[in-house]
């Protein structure tokens, strides 16, 4: 008697969970193309994925200007999901991928500081005046934005 010993998928398996979640997700893509097929040839590409989550549909894209044109065409969206679902899709929400947005972090500007030459000419100019207040008010500048700027002065 010979052994029939042939490798099982893991959908031949008595746990259903993986047929569960293939389900989900192809049922996920049929959405996605329903929805693909109602928007211009531009938008097409900016949706990156989408979840339905009971009557809620959220659509993801990659940058702000797609997500604003695509809520242009949200009641065409919410059909389309709702066709291609058989139940009705009543909200819609449009989100911007994070992994995008930390691609362009935001800078901060730091303090724009005059070259040390200017602070150089600063310092020298009010080095031989120093009873007037204006004077060592801009001497004390001088001598701040020295240690701002990191770099000693050579007095």
């Amino acid at each position: 008697m010979a052994n029939n010993h042939s490798f099982k998928t893991p959908l031949a398996f008595p746990n259903k969970t993986l047929a569960v979640i293939a389900l989900h997700a192809k049922q996920q893509s049929i959405i996605l193309n329903a929805i693909r097929a109602r928007l211009p040839d531009e938008l097409t590409c900016s949706i990156k994925y989408l979840a339905v989550s009971g009557s809620k549909l959220q659509v993801y894209t990659d940058n702000a200007a797609n997500a604003t044109k695509l809520r242009f065409h949200g009641p065409s969206l919410l059909v389309a999901a709702s066709v291609a679902m058989h139940a009705k899709v009543l909200s819609l929400q449009i989100r911007i991928t994070e992994t995008l947005r930390q691609e362009y972090p935001a800078n901060k500007p730091g303090p724009k500081l005059p070259s040390m030459d200017v602070i150089k000419a600063l310092r020298n100019n009010q080095a031989s005046q120093s009873a007037d207040p204006v004077n060592q008010a801009l001497m004390r500048l001088s001598l701040t934005l020295e240690k701002l700027s990191n770099q000693p002065t050579e007095s």
